[in-house]
């Protein structure tokens, strides 16, 4: 972004300390940092800030020089600039300058100071891609919940899409046929003023065209979700709302979708989905393998772990339970249990019997909302459903 400058500053950019290097140099690598954990849109609007408006009246300057009031007069400079040009720039995109140079002079903090950026790691994990084990039961997930959260995070995962370009997603920019799907707009909560007042203002949901050209793409649909998107295809709808003129909204969407994971003892968010993709870490080999029934059971297929078999459902009872929408008191009742036996189960107070596991298995395997995930997940190995099929001949 800013390597013409770098020669000039060569001798500064050996310093051991980021706070006594010049503010393009650590910019540049903040921009890069944020590329791991912010949207696409976001950091492409920080970049174009950041070389229009923050570096040209910056440059050369070190880090440990700039202060509250270097950041304020920044501010002040460049909308009193581009006001004498006729461009009156928004409250919002001044604001957005003092973050990109409050961004900067925290990230140089924590470089310097390795207790504060261990401190700062756990918020960061939040943005790690997700590992081919979660990718697996979040495809699980997906084929045994058919709703617009699943198609959602599969988008995200599978087609690149970020959360805000789902939500705007329209049935007219997919191409069933080709399997494709044309990006070119998003979804951006704006400030709009309320009886033309300045003091009161709100936001709004509006659907935007990417800013720049180069967010314009058409990326192509793996064959096993065009059967999923079918399912919500509606003409001249958006896709995930269903309807002509409102967008799915993102928070929303979040929410539904972590709080639907949570029951498979996932947590992933959009932004881990985002990373995974940034990161090259997607395994399209799963999503095909789950889809079409080929992935493997093992370690657990072959083998019969009577002890692993009920630790593992009592670990996964609650979640079962949940998925199914029912009471702690009706599958107590169905055991032949007190309902505080029960719960002592789910708990991991007392030990599942082996009867009593045999009980459960039976409940969730004849149940269409459960019974396509307990081979994934390792409750029904083929080694148990042999022994049944022999013991019942």
């Amino acid at each position: 972004m800013f390597t013409q400058d770098k020669s000039i500053h060569k001798e500064q950019s050996d310093s051991t300390k980021w706070y006594d290097k010049p503010f393009e140099q650590v910019a540049e690598v903040w921009l890069s940092d944020c590329r791991s954990h912010l949207s696409a849109l976001t950091c492409d609007k920080y970049e174009f800030w950041c070389r229009r408006y923050v570096v040209p009246r910056l440059r050369g300057i070190k880090v440990c020089d700039i202060t509250q009031k270097t950041i304020e007069d920044l501010s002040n400079t460049i909308f009193e600039n581009e006001k004498k040009t006729g461009n009156v720039l928004k409250q919002t995109t001044l604001s957005q300058i003092g973050t990109i140079v409050g961004g900067v002079l925290k990230f140089a903090e924590r470089q310097d100071n390795p207790e504060k950026k261990r401190r700062t790691s756990n918020r960061l994990m939040m943005t790690e891609p997700i590992s081919i084990y979660e990718q697996e039961r979040l495809c699980i997930c997906a084929k045994n919940n058919q709703c617009s959260e699943m198609l959602a995070a599969m988008l995200a995962l599978y087609c690149g899409l970020g959360i805000g370009e789902v939500c705007a997603l329209h049935c007219r920019d997919i191409d069933l046929e080709r399997g494709t799907i044309y990006v070119h707009q998003t979804v951006q909560r704006v400030q709009i003023k309320e009886n033309h007042s300045e003091s009161v203002r709100k936001t709004e949901r509006r659907v935007i065209e990417l800013p720049t050209k180069k967010q314009h793409r058409t990326v192509n649909i793996p064959e096993v979700l065009i059967t999923y998107i079918e399912d919500f295809y509606k003409e001249g709808c958006f896709l995930l709302s269903g309807t002509y003129d409102v967008p799915y909204q993102e928070r929303t969407l979040q929410n539904r979708m972590e709080k639907l994971l949570s029951v498979y003892k996932l947590d992933i968010n959009f932004m881990k989905l985002h990373s995974t993709v940034v990161k090259e870490k997607v395994d399209r080999e799963v999503l095909f393998n789950v889809f079409n029934g080929a992935y493997s059971f093992k370690p657990y297929g072959e083998i019969l772990d009577v002890d692993w078999l009920k630790a593992e459902m009592a670990v996964d009872l609650k979640s079962l339970r949940m998925l199914l929408g029912i009471a702690l008191e009706d599958v107590s009742s169905y055991m032949g249990i007190s309902q505080e036996e029960y719960g002592k189960l789910e708990a991991g107070d007392e030990y599942l019997s082996w009867d009593q596991f045999l009980a459960l298995l039976f409940f969730f395997q004849y149940n269409r909302k459960t019974e396509g995930i307990l081979k994934p997940l390792g409750l029904f190995p083929s080694a148990l459903e042999q022994k049944l099929l022999l013991g019942s001949g």
